[in-house]
């Protein structure tokens, strides 16, 4: 019997297990990472996996379902940041992105790697909700006050908070590199050039607009509207809601005939589009690893 298939391996609590068909990996922007696959004989909810190809670990994480039938256990895994959708009471003051991500990986018990020191100091952050989004509103945070992007990466099972630019891929994707590759342009759809945003105290509501006249002037008023989370500094916040959503927004759909190991969600990816080479987030990815291995990612570009 053939051990996994298209190069790719699979590992059950440390032992190596036949795939059946193909294994696939998939990805997306401050997503958990999740692997499916098949394999004979028994796997239990909770054992560990580790997916391998070309000689280096493409997941790890944990069997969160199985499906039993004729000898074979169809098997759903994810990795840490699925534990991160958690729900729980959070309380922070005067803290940073990393500081966050630390202190969140402690609480629910999930190792942290390289956690780049991102200098910004959150004033307070309150919330009562998943984990993961209490990360989401402290990297917004931090790059609306001017301090760069940062990514959340999972890898060998532990956290890891990386610069943006540290994440970009090697190869340039195109037209010519791609069996699909499709580009689509469009405003309003998560484009605004009008700001508002709320925040109601003991002495009232403080508004807090952000607007950019030319693009409203060539594709009208897009308006957006939300509260300020806790520890946002209000006209700040929406400058840079203006800055990071006005415009055209270009996404790329595109399929590749080959997988990509290195693209995970949120790193940054170099596509050529017209002519003109861009760095791109992908959004989400999905590596199939079979006899004929595809990577299927959408891409979108990156504010600045």
């Amino acid at each position: 019997m053939r051990l996994g298939c298209g190069g790719a391996v699979v590992y059950i609590d440390g032992g190596r297990r036949a795939a059946v068909g193909d294994v696939t990996v998939k990805s997306a922007l401050l997503r958990a990472g999740e692997a499916s696959f098949t394999v004979r004989g028994d796997v239990g909810v909770g054992c560990g996996v580790e997916v391998l190809y070309g000689g280096g670990r493409v997941f790890s994480g944990r069997v969160f379902s199985v499906s039993r039938a004729g000898g074979l256990c169809e098997c759903r895994a994810f990795d840490a940041v699925r534990y991160l959708y958690g729900r729980d009471a959070f309380a922070f003051s005067s803290v940073t992105l990393s500081a966050v991500v630390r202190s969140v990986a402690a609480r629910y018990g999930i190792r942290y790697g390289r956690t780049a020191e991102t200098g910004y100091r959150i004033e307070s952050i309150f919330y009562d909700g998943r984990a993961i989004d209490v990360i989401a509103d402290a990297v917004f945070m931090t790059e609306a006050a001017g301090f760069g992007r940062y990514v959340l990466a999972c890898g060998d099972g532990m956290l890891s908070l990386l610069p943006f630019s540290e994440t970009v891929c090697a190869d340039v994707i195109g037209e010519s590199t791609a069996s699909v590759f499709s580009v689509n342009a469009s405003i309003g759809d998560g484009k605004y050039n009008y700001v508002t945003l709320v925040r109601d105290t003991d002495e009232g509501r403080q508004t807090f607009v952000s607007a950019d006249s030319a693009d409203i002037e060539r594709y009208g008023r897009l308006s957006y509207l939300r509260r300020l989370r806790d520890g946002e500094h209000g006209q700040l916040a929406a400058d840079a809601e203006v800055r990071m959503s006005a415009g055209v927004g270009v996404s790329v759909s595109c399929t590749l005939p080959r997988a990509v190991p290195e693209m995970f969600g949120g790193c940054g990816v170099r596509v050529l589009v017209d002519g003109n080479e861009k760095i791109m987030v992908c959004e989400s990815c999905e590596n199939v690893y079979g006899r004929s291995p595809v990577c299927r990612a959408v891409l979108k570009e990156a504010a600045v």
